[in-house]
Parts: C-alpha cells; structure tokens; sequence
C-alpha cells in the first residue's frame, strides 16, 4: 500500500529561479546603498557643522553674559572645539579642555582661503563683536570646495553674529 503524498516531488524553486531572485536583490542593494551612504555623510557634515556654528554662539553669549573676552579654538589635528578664557595662545594647546566638544572624524574644517585649518581661534569681547571668521565644513575626503557638499560659517566682525549657509551644489 503507498502512502499519501500531500506535495508533489518536484515541490520547489528550481536554482535558477533562486539566482534570479539573488540577481534582483544585488541590484536593488547596489542602486541603494551608494544613494543611502551618500546622505549620511551630508547628514554628518550638516551636524559637524550646526554643532559649531552652535558654539561660536554660545561662546559669543558667554563673551556677553559675563562681560570678559572668551575665545572658541578650533583644532582640526586634535579634532576638537572648545571654549578658552580670554584670548588664545598655543601655549593653551595642551590645557585640559574640559568644556570640550569633539569634531566628527569624517568632518574637515577650512579658511576662507582654501587652507584647511589646523588650530584657529574666534574671540569674542564683552561687547559681542569678534575677531570675524569664514569657515567652511566639508568632508575630510573632499579637497577644499571641490565636491560643494558643505557647509560656510560666518562670524560677522562687527556684530559677532554666527551664520550658516549650505553651499552652492548643497542648496540643489
């Protein structure tokens, strides 16, 4: 006597359905990810550079607030932005920075003139001005302005007043 057999025998996918499916799902992740990785490291450059132009202002407030000159130093080797008490000098390089704010490791800071920045300073008085600056906040892979993917930060001189705007091929 046979059994019962509920399935046929060849129940199944055949293997070349199965490369099939495989081949559609390659391509689907292929077209994907370059897009999606594309748009977190625009993500990363845009915090990197809202958390310093964040702290230009604070330190601007604090300038204001306690009527004493304070300096935001900018260290791209070190990667890292903090807050310093008067004016800035290289001997406060190796200070303990306890009020430190780390840069994003993909994230490089440049000068207006297209020289990346090692250690730089913005100061603040107690009258709100500044020493003035024209950043600019690009990926660490980027040349200076080349790919337009970044950020310019601007601290007008009189005003002391901190700006960010996308650049031109961001803004599209």
């Amino acid at each position: 006597m046979k059994a019962f057999m509920p399935f046929k025998k060849n129940a199944g996918f055949s293997l070349i359905e199965l490369l099939v499916v495989m081949v559609i799902i390659g391509l689907i992740v292929g077209i994907g990810l370059p897009a999606f990785s594309g748009s977190v490291q625009k993500a990363s450059i845009r915090s990197g550079a809202s958390q310093l132009a964040s702290a230009l202002r604070a330190v601007r407030a604090k300038s204001v607030s306690e009527k004493a000159i304070f300096s935001l130093v900018i260290d791209n080797e070190k990667k890292i932005i903090y807050p310093l008490k008067g004016m800035y000098s290289p001997e406060d390089r190796d200070a303990k920075k306890a009020l430190a704010i780390d840069i994003p490791p993909d994230i490089a800071i440049w000068k207006k003139n297209g020289q990346r920045v090692r250690v730089t300073s913005v100061r603040f008085s107690p009258m709100g001005t500044s020493s003035g600056a024209t950043l600019y906040v690009t990926s660490t892979d980027a040349s200076f302005y080349d790919d337009g993917v970044g950020y310019l930060i601007e601290v007008d001189l009189i005003s002391g007043r901190t700006k960010m705007f996308p650049t031109a091929k961001e803004k599209q």
